[in-house]
């Protein structure tokens, strides 16, 4: 259907413009295959434009079939179909809504920490809609958990760096949520937007000692 394809690269993410890349030929029966380490419990990874969000666990054998002509649906069976079937019921539904949050940044930090509750709080109801509708397995009930917390505690880190470039003033009230934000990486989880979170944590911690201590700190 696009003949100009002629190779597909498989992404699995990691720091901005750091992502490891592996890059595979399209046979001419339309076949190809990735083989690659995965390192975790779960892992998120994409095949480029066309399957943007697969998960998968070590040692999964998957087949993933792209049809050009419906691009938004590719259909994943083998050891990770269920998995993906789950997760997908999830994301790409009324119970979960898009990663980040659109609440006004301009906010002062009560009124927008309560409207951050307000909406997180929302999204947990949903979440539990999903799961008493799908009784997922065990690995997609912590991904969801995960994945809720994940995008609450980007949207902090966000608007604390906002703050901070904003006012000029170092913003230390979220130190107190690193060590809750450092478990999300003990979780055997590893998603694209943790990633964005270290990434977030870095501009918020650093950027604030700089303005605390006029200079840029040296890591």
């Amino acid at each position: 259907f696009y003949p100009q394809e002629k190779e597909l690269t498989l992404i699995i993410p990691f720091f901005w413009k750091m992502e490891n890349q592996y890059r595979t030929p399209i046979q001419e029966d339309g076949s190809f295959s990735f083989r690659f380490p995965v390192y975790a419990k779960l892992r998120e990874v994409s095949i480029r434009n066309y399957a943007e969000h697969l998960y998968i666990h070590p040692g999964d054998s998957i087949h993933v079939e792209i049809d050009f002509k419906d691009l938004f649906h590719p259909k994943v069976t083998g050891n990770a179909e269920k998995l993906n079937q789950e997760i997908l019921a999830f994301t790409e539904s009324a119970y979960y809504y898009i990663q980040n949050y659109s609440i006004n940044p301009n906010l002062n930090i009560k009124d927008f920490e309560a409207e951050l509750k307000k909406e997180y709080d929302f999204r947990l109801e949903r979440r539990n809609e999903y799961l008493t509708k799908y009784k997922p397995m065990e690995d997609v009930t912590l991904f969801t958990e995960e994945l809720l917390k994940q995008d609450y505690y980007y949207a902090l880190l966000l608007y604390a760096s906002h703050i901070q470039d904003e006012t000029g003033k170092e913003l230390e009230r979220y130190h107190a949520l690193l060590p809750a934000i450092n478990g999300l990486y003990h979780k055997g989880i590893l998603s694209a937007r943790l990633f964005d979170i270290a990434e977030s944590v870095e501009n918020y911690i650093l950027f604030g000692m700089a303005l605390k201590n006029r200079k840029y700190p040296k890591i």
